[in-house]
């Protein structure tokens, strides 16, 4: 996460938020590695927890983790959604799976492959009369530095009509990230931009101050403001807030708010902040403690 300057990293246990009507809550299992193992979601009812929901994830060396879903029912757990991978040549596919009394039923498949060094490919087939039918196809362009190029092109093929997507990113010359504009071709060398992102840093930390998103409006032949996020740090570098605005009635509005607590090594808690009655009310949390003897290993949010 951008800003944090802790050595280590935490791992969440448990996780709360509240809301008007009802209180929700997370608990987090991982291995001996520190990995995640499951998440449990549950709802508090007068004073007592419900279970709601489960994720598990299995993991192979060298794959993501699949990823199975599941459903508290009659007081047991039943499987609704998997998520499992594959290898193949430079990359591997993952596979979406409805599971439905206890058959899988595939949904989509996208498989994700290099090309070459400099090339990645990202291709989605959506399962249609008992087949997988190609629906969208991605490929992305890296220079030689590991940063993308001044142009990132990416094809997007829906099951009728072909749309053609381009990223423009610029660049400082520190490195960091100046803008990413996104462009679609409306026919032959002619684009239609859509929308925008800039970026502020601190020169000397490299540390992002502000991002704002700008929507295209092809009328008026201008950009007009969206959304805003700014972030504000501790003197030593530590992220103490990200602040959400969006541009309503032509003016700036407070969205929400996500706040950092640290102890002398690293992040404690992240507070989820809304404005209510012109004032931030903090309406969940995520408290982060450490395992493995002391050792902080990862970091894990979940909203909602």
């Amino acid at each position: 996460m951008q800003g944090f300057a802790a050595e280590k990293k935490m791992l969440v246990s448990e996780m709360k938020i509240s809301r008007e009507d009802s209180t929700l809550k997370y608990t987090y299992i991982y291995n001996n590695a520190g990995l995640l193992v499951s998440e449990t979601k549950w709802m508090q009812t007068n004073e007592q927890w419900t279970k709601l929901t489960q994720k598990e994830w299995f993991r192979e060396v060298g794959l993501p983790a699949s990823q199975t879903m599941r459903v508290w029912n009659s007081d047991k757990w039943d499987d609704y959604f998997k998520i499992s991978f594959q290898a193949i040549g430079n990359g591997y596919s993952e596979t979406h799976l409805r599971i439905n009394n206890q058959t899988e039923i595939p949904v989509i498949k996208i498989d994700r492959f290099k090309l070459d060094e400099n090339t990645t490919v990202q291709k989605r087939f959506d399962f249609i009369n008992s087949q997988f039918v190609l629906s969208e196809e991605i490929t992305s362009y890296f220079s030689k530095y590991t940063l993308p190029d001044s142009v990132k092109t990416e094809l997007l093929f829906p099951v009728e009509n072909e749309v053609i997507y381009k990223s423009i990113f610029t660049y400082n010359t520190d490195s960091t990230t100046k803008s990413v504009e996104l462009a679609r071709l409306l026919q032959a060398n002619i684009w239609q931009q859509e929308r925008l992102s800039t970026y502020t840093h601190n020169q000397a930390t490299k540390n992002v101050l502000s991002q704002r998103n700008y929507i295209w409006n092809n009328k008026n032949r201008q950009w007009e403001n969206e959304t805003r996020i700014d972030y504000s740090y501790s003197d030593t570098g530590n992220l103490m807030h990200e602040t959400y605005w969006l541009w309503q009635n032509y003016h700036w509005e407070r969205n929400m708010r996500y706040g950092y607590l640290y102890n002398e090594k690293s992040v404690t808690e992240k507070l989820i902040l809304n404005p209510i009655y012109q004032e931030w009310r903090n309406t969940g949390s995520v408290v982060y403690q450490p395992v493995n003897n002391g050792e902080n290993l990862d970091i894990k949010s979940v909203y909602g």
